[in-house]
């Protein structure tokens, strides 16, 4: 029987699993215990597609997208 995460993951979208991907990469390396909303936005963000970075775009969140805090 499939567990209900291993539906869910499959149900993503190319932009979000390869986002997720990235997050529990980024959680191994740090030796973070969990993958966090704030890991997986980090990665959709720095994949400078999909519809996130769009919204950051047009409401002005480039501070999120670049790093620094102006």
């Amino acid at each position: 029987m499939e567990s209900q995460s291993s539906i869910l993951l499959r149900r993503l979208n190319h932009y979000c699993a390869k986002a997720l991907e990235g997050a529990a990469s980024l959680c191994q390396t740090r030796a973070h215990a969990e993958i966090t909303p704030e890991h997986w936005l980090l990665k959709l963000l720095e994949q400078g597609q999909g519809d996130l970075t769009v919204l950051a775009r047009r409401y002005e969140w480039i501070w999120m997208l670049s790093g620094s805090h102006s």
